[in-house]
């Protein structure tokens, strides 16, 4: 007989990548630079792996699975959940999954990778060379207040209003990203069951700091600008525009000799090796599965700094060529381990879960530090007939990568191996925007689908195949 359960992997829409012409700091200036933000955390970031990793069957579940796992993944969550698998004679298990996930604090995914902003900055620049090239057309000296100095102004006012709408939303918001890819088998006929994953895995952040004064330089382009023309009296109180005498072009400051806005772009790329193992042990009147999961990681972390004006200097190296030359690569060792057991009076089992009970960290060369801390994670299953309710608790905030999660959730799932649906409500108390979510989803047979929905725009959805047989 083979039966099918579910094993991870969530799929989330990407996020537009990769320019490494000039770097970062083209937020403001550089062709490139609208998208080039969302690049710095998603080039670096396109995968990571979370404290509470999700398939689509715990997306769907609002994360509440460690009384209640199955399949391979089910042995990430909770090595104990194993023996859970053994007792339904269940033998082998076979997963291949991904999730990704991204953070946003904010808007500025939508606003970098709105197609409607792409080619901003060219134009923009197009229009300030433009502008550059007017003759005054008044006497600086010797006219009056009204007096016309330049015309057709509006497309450099037009263009910076635009700009201004978009610093406005990503200044100081940070973009996180993380995801993972695993393959991984589970062998649950043994007297000692055991499971086996690979796991290739990235998280990453980037955040922008856009400088007031480059605030104050586009903002005056929009005030002084914004009727088509440029009045003597506005030429006289600005600050970035100046003219000599009639006839002569129009001085403007440029932007390489303006700008100093910053942003930094970190990520951490992790290859691991967990192993699995489960007993049971006989405590008091109680049989007490549990398990442990070592993990063998390798570790590469690249970090950058950028200035926009370093930026217009063809001697800087590219952002791909620094972000590049930042790798620090290194070894360690981290432990699950976990436990449950099933209460005789009641369709009640308990588990707990302390993940990534070693702490680990990396330091790049700009001694930004990834860090993954230790975190405690109860949990329930109430199970009748079809009818299964979860309900998982973290204790406290842990960390992968610097990725941090604190998640309650409950979860309802009804059905068979060949169908189910399910649905879920989680809380995330490390999370400042979007913290609560609703969740569902559906399994007919070795398919599982699943979403998360925390606020009008953040979702979090799985799709995946998994074999377990029986």
């Amino acid at each position: 007989m083979t039966r099918f359960l579910p094993a991870a992997s969530a799929i989330t829409p990407p996020v537009k990548a990769n320019d490494s012409d000039r770097g970062i700091p083209a937020v403001l200036l550089n062709r490139c630079t609208l998208p080039a933000l969302a690049t710095v955390a998603a080039l670096s970031a396109m995968m990571a792996t979370p404290v509470w990793s999700g398939d689509a069957r715990s997306i769907a579940l609002g994360g509440s699975v460690i009384a209640n796992g199955q399949g391979v993944h089910g042995a990430l969550e909770n090595p104990a959940s194993l023996m859970a698998m053994k007792r339904r004679k269940e033998k082998f298990h076979f997963l291949v999954g991904m999730s990704a996930e991204i953070r946003d604090t904010g808007d500025a995914i939508d606003t970098l990778s709105d197609d409607d902003n792409q080619g901003l900055i060219d134009d923009l620049e197009r229009e300030i060379d433009i502008l550059s090239s007017k003759e005054v057309q008044c006497d600086p000296l010797l006219g009056s207040d009204q007096d016309i100095c330049v015309e057709g102004t509006q497309p450099v006012a037009d263009l910076s209003t635009r700009l201004l709408d978009i610093l406005d939303v990503i200044d100081e918001e940070t973009i996180d990203g993380q995801g993972n890819l695993d393959l991984g088998i589970a062998l649950t006929k043994n007297k000692v069951p055991m499971a086996v994953n690979l796991r290739m895995s990235a998280t990453g952040a980037g955040r922008p700091d856009i400088a007031e004064e480059d605030m104050d330089y586009i903002q005056e382009f929009e005030d002084l600008l914004g009727d088509d023309q440029l009045l003597l009296e506005e030429l006289r109180r600005s600050e970035y525009i100046e003219a000599s005498a009639l006839g002569v072009p129009l001085g403007v400051d440029q932007p390489e000799d303006v700008l100093s806005s910053e942003a930094q772009g970190s990520a951490l790329l992790r290859t691991q090796l967990g192993i699995s193992f489960a007993a049971t042990f006989q405590v008091g009147e109680f049989l007490v599965d549990a398990g442990v999961t070592p993990k063998f990681s390798s570790l590469k972390a690249y970090n950058v700094d950028a200035n926009v004006r370093d930026e217009f200097d063809d001697s800087t190296p590219s952002l791909q060529d620094r972000f590049d030359d930042s790798e620090v690569t290194e070894s360690s060792f981290t432990v699950d381990v976990g436990a449950s057991m099933a209460l005789k009076r009641y369709p009640l089992r308990l588990a707990a879960t302390v993940h990534n009970l070693i702490p680990e960290s990396i330091e790049t060369t700009d001694g930004y530090e990834f860090e993954t801390s230790p975190q405690l994670v109860v949990g329930a299953l109430f199970q009748r007939g079809m009818l299964s309710v979860n309900g998982d608790l973290a204790l406290n905030e842990g960390k992968v990568d610097n990725f941090a999660t604190q998640k309650m959730g409950v979860g309802v799932e009804y059905g068979t191996a060949k169908y189910s649906v399910r649905g879920g409500l989680s809380h995330d108390a490390s999370r400042a925007a979007d913290a609560t979510a609703v969740s569902f989803g559906v399994g007919l047979g070795p398919f599982q689908i699943g979403g998360r929905l925390s606020g009008l725009d953040s979702l979090e959805a799985g799709a995946q195949v998994a074999y377990s047989f029986k």
